[in-house]
């Protein structure tokens, strides 16, 4: 199925966000995404009927509830706990969504949908084709398709991703990481208006485990880089969109 990550994999990463740490950053990111929120907001019309492939923890439903208005908002997670977690989350903020906890590929829907979204998804596959095919079926004929995937083939994120995230180095398609390497994937599928580009300026990643040098150096460029320009070489993320 070309996937580079397991069902531990996704719980490991929402387990180590319990922590007080993780909810400065948390808020630290909310106002990063500002640049987020502007985008969907541009791209998307009120009162749509919205997936989320990837949901937990709730942060980017979050997002999506705050560009985009009043929606029906469904999100699906396959990590073990996801639903619960990212329900709590979501009820801090007031914001109400359908939650389910389950595998893309075996998941279906009644009613056909305006608009599917994943964020971070398909650069874990070394074949993202079979994953986009799955998101486009849910999808009513006109409805849109919108994916972003961080932009980690920069020659200094990559290097700190195998320096001290090794696990999330080898788990990434890197070779995604490009505008026209996605424009190719979704004129595979067969997806009309697609329409791509950057998004945020670029916070590096940080370690999982502290390491006090790298890790302040980090939180002063995280700090920072709201203030640089963004530019295709500096963005934190890709994203593309595309009708079915």
């Amino acid at each position: 199925m070309n996937k580079l990550t397991h069902e531990s994999y996704w719980t490991n990463i929402w387990e180590q966000r319990k922590n007080t740490l993780q909810n400065i950053k948390d808020l630290y990111k909310w106002i990063l995404f500002h640049d987020f929120r502007k985008l969907l907001s541009k791209l998307f019309k009120q009162k749509q009927n919205i997936l989320e492939i990837g949901s937990s923890p709730g942060i980017m439903l979050r997002n999506i509830s705050k560009s985009i208005g009043p929606a029906q908002l469904t999100g699906i997670d396959y990590a073990k706990n996801s639903k619960n977690e990212t329900l709590r989350y979501l009820k801090k903020y007031g914001i109400n969504a359908i939650i389910e906890e389950k595998d893309i590929f075996n998941y279906d829907t009644n009613e056909k949908l305006d608009i599917v979204m994943s964020f971070g998804l398909i650069e874990h596959f070394s074949d993202p084709t079979e994953i986009l095919i799955h998101h486009k079926k849910l999808l009513k004929k006109g409805g849109q398709l919108f994916v972003s995937i961080p932009n980690f083939n920069i020659p200094l994120v990559k290097y700190l991703l195998s320096l001290y995230r090794k696990e999330d180095f080898d788990t990434h398609n890197f070779d995604l990481m490009n505008p026209e390497r996605l424009r190719y994937y979704f004129k595979r599928i067969q997806m009309t208006d697609i329409k791509t580009g950057y998004v945020m300026p670029m916070f590096l990643p940080a370690p999982y485990q502290s390491r006090y040098i790298i890790s302040f150096f980090i939180a002063i460029w995280n700090f920072l880089c709201p203030i640089f320009p963004i530019n295709k070489k500096w963005s934190a993320y890709i994203w593309i969109t595309g009708k079915k």
